[in-house]
């Protein structure tokens, strides 16, 4: 390891224990490291869990979609059964990609060749290799990996020894419960592919402290970054409370002001004014206001790439093309302004006069973040 990485990791073991009032923010090396990079990718998202999605991208049988998780092709996949399934779509006769995208099969199967798969992983057919003598059929699969569902979203990990992610988010769950967000269904998606590290999209996500310079004319004045604040650190997540200015809501987004107000009934009152952002380690958020629920999936594909997956969730009883039309046009206007600074960040770390500033404490979750870092990887130094 070399000796930059190894204090870059120091740095982030010390902020377990280093004080709030004392807290800085990632060092220029943390985004620009291909090593450090590396071990993100070998301790948190090849160990942790991972939200890949929703189950409603899979209602029925043989529906799946595909994604990247740390450089590993996975199929995501409903059986017979009903059963979800994380599945490797690496071919195991050549090397090729079993499916891509998302869509509906009986049989999984690969492009190449033709070898096809059970929707449970299970080998169903080899073309022209009757006479091969170490082809094992019933023991030919494509690789499982770890998937656990919770409030409709998908999980998967591929440490095969890791422990269940549900005891993890027990009090997340007791906290999210009167948003109904298991009920809920997808209204419009937004993925894209941004320029920048992966970790400069999570710790935006985790600040709105950015509202009145990056973002003065479309959530500053709905949710004045300035009066936003941060709980305490709960080791496996941090929440942001934003306030919701709801008379101008009321004025300029009556669609959004009436859905908050259909749906407060089982919402504490002090919760109903407020966007309460949860930021799930290590890499998706949820934004929870009452009636609507906005979750980022934040995906690395490279050190200076990542896909980034914006999704809006609304009770059933509200899906209609209205709300979704402008909740995609919110998505077109939003986004650009955030993902300005990813890719303008990347480029302006690299100076060499870059060095880490302190933090506002309004950016609580982002130090919060940089201790959940720390821990995962303190036992590689």
């Amino acid at each position: 390891m070399h000796t930059d990485t190894r204090l870059l990791i120091e740095t982030l073991i010390a902020s377990i224990t280093t004080p709030l009032e004392e807290a800085r923010g990632l060092p220029p090396q943390a985004y620009l490291s291909e090593e450090f990079y590396q071990l993100e990718l070998e301790y948190l998202f090849r160990r942790d869990w991972i939200c890949v999605g929703r189950e409603e991208e899979v209602p029925q049988t043989g529906d799946y979609f595909t994604i990247e998780l740390a450089e590993e092709p996975l199929l995501i996949v409903r059986d017979r059964e009903q059963n979800l399934h994380a599945l490797s779509n690496v071919c195991r006769h050549r090397y090729m990609q079993v499916v891509d995208g998302r869509g509906n099969a009986a049989r999984l199967t690969c492009p190449y060749h033709g070898w096809s798969y059970q929707l449970d992983g299970a080998l169903a057919g080899a073309t022209n290799m009757t006479e091969s003598r170490i082809l094992d059929k019933a023991n030919c699969r494509l690789p499982e990996f770890k998937l656990e569902t919770w409030l409709g979203f998908i999980f998967v990990n591929l440490d095969t020894n890791a422990a269940p992610l549900a005891p993890r988010l027990q009090k997340l769950k007791q906290l999210l419960a009167p948003y109904h967000i298991d009920k809920m269904r997808i209204s419009s998606m937004y993925d894209e592919i941004w320029e920048g590290n992966w970790k400069l999209t999570m710790e935006n996500n985790a600040e709105a402290h950015h509202h009145r310079t990056l973002h003065p004319d479309t959530l500053q004045p709905w949710m004045p970054g300035d009066d936003s604040h941060c709980g305490e650190d709960e080791i496996d997540w941090g929440l942001l409370r934003t306030p919701l200015m709801m008379d101008l809501v009321r004025d300029e987004a009556p669609i959004y002001a009436n859905l908050m107000q259909r749906w407060s009934a089982d919402i504490d009152p002090q919760d109903r004014e407020e966007t309460l952002t949860y930021v799930l380690y290590p890499s998706s958020t949820i934004d929870a206001s009452p009636g609507i629920v906005f979750w980022k999936r934040i995906l690395p594909l490279s050190i200076k790439r990542t896909r980034v997956m914006m999704g809006a969730l609304v009770a059933e009883e509200e899906l209609n093309d209205e709300l979704s039309h402008y909740n995609k046009e919110f998505f077109d206007v939003l986004n650009p302004e955030d993902y300005q600074a990813t890719w303008r960040l990347q480029k302006t770390i690299q100076s060499r006069f870059a060095e880490a500033g302190p933090l506002s404490v309004k950016e609580a979750c982002l130090f919060y973040f940089q201790r959940y870092l720390g821990r995962r990887l303190k036992d590689t130094v």
